[in-house]
């Protein structure tokens, strides 16, 4: 028989041995959440995609936050090239304003341009850069197309698709802080009207908290980052929390659609203020189009 004193012993031994089993658990965890990367796949069929487009294959990269792990080796320009994508849209935070080094995201830029045509848009980490013009600049000199609030058109066999970019609201700079980022989104918006409904039209947008701003506005298929999956994804519950969205937020990662607009939801390639995430692995995401027949 144990007196009582020789339990608690042995329970404080018992303790003690758990605690750096735990914390090489942990450890694991964290350093395994660092490389592992995964890849979502989406169809999104539409009457307005032409015909010719049918299997245009669309690659999103968005918040890398100057990932070097996932950069390491060309391992992610490998990985993107093997997926023999068509056209690669950047949805923004490239680059963090904590670590301001420009040779992740220009190094990537200039291995993706040699596999298909690169599409940029910035988020809100480039807006607090003050050298953001230096990368925007390396970028453009890549090859890279910035979308600055503007449209270019994807061209196949004498048809074409649309594609816009806007800015993040933080660029905002010249307005009232009393303006809402959703305001700003829609004025934004506003400036690019009219939408030529003759073309199926894409928009890349850093932010998806609000998609009925897309909506609205009529496009038929938006791309979009930012809340990093929510960061803790919890089973039931989903994820934990996202900025601009709170607590339990809704528009995280996956497809979603708001009335006739598909808003593509990235998770993202990289972490910024929160450095772990929790069942929310690293995300390439690839949309596949298909003509929708009457």
């Amino acid at each position: 028989m144990f007196s009582s004193g020789e339990k608690y012993m042995k329970k404080e031994r018992v303790n003690r041995g758990l605690l750096p089993i735990c914390t090489v658990f942990a450890a694991g965890l964290f350093f395994r959440q660092l490389y592992n990367l995964s890849l979502s796949n989406f169809i999104i069929e539409n009457h307005e995609v032409p015909a010719v487009f049918d299997g245009f294959r669309i690659l999103q990269i968005s918040d890398l936050h100057n990932n070097k792990l996932i950069c390491h080796k060309g391992r992610l320009a490998l990985k993107i090239k093997s997926l023999a994508p068509d056209v690669i849209f950047i949805t923004g935070d490239i680059v963090d304003r904590t670590r301001a080094d420009f040779d992740v995201a220009v190094g990537l830029a200039r291995e993706l341009v040699k596999i298909c045509p690169v599409y940029y848009i910035p988020g809100n980490h480039e807006a607090r850069l003050r050298q953001r013009d230096i990368l925007f600049r390396q970028l453009k000199q890549t090859g890279v197309i910035l979308l600055f609030d503007r449209k270019e058109f994807i061209e196949r066999n004498n048809e074409r698709i649309s594609v816009t970019g806007i800015m993040d609201p933080r660029f905002d700079n010249y307005r009232s802080k009393r303006v809402s980022n959703n305001t700003r989104i829609m004025l934004r918006l506003r400036d690019l009207r009219p939408l030529d409904k003759e073309y199926f039209n894409i928009l890349l947008a850093h932010r998806p908290e609000n998609p009925a701003l897309f909506s609205n506005e009529g496009y038929d298929l938006v791309f979009s980052g930012h809340a990093h999956g929510g960061q803790w994804r919890l089973p039931v519950f989903g994820a934990l929390y996202a900025p601009g969205q709170g607590i339990f937020p809704e528009y995280t990662s996956g497809v979603h659609m708001i009335n006739d607009t598909a808003v593509v939801i990235s998770r993202g390639l990289g972490n910024s203020d929160m450095p772990v995430r929790i069942n929310n692995p690293f995300e390439l995401v690839v949309v596949t189009l298909k003509h929708k027949k009457d």
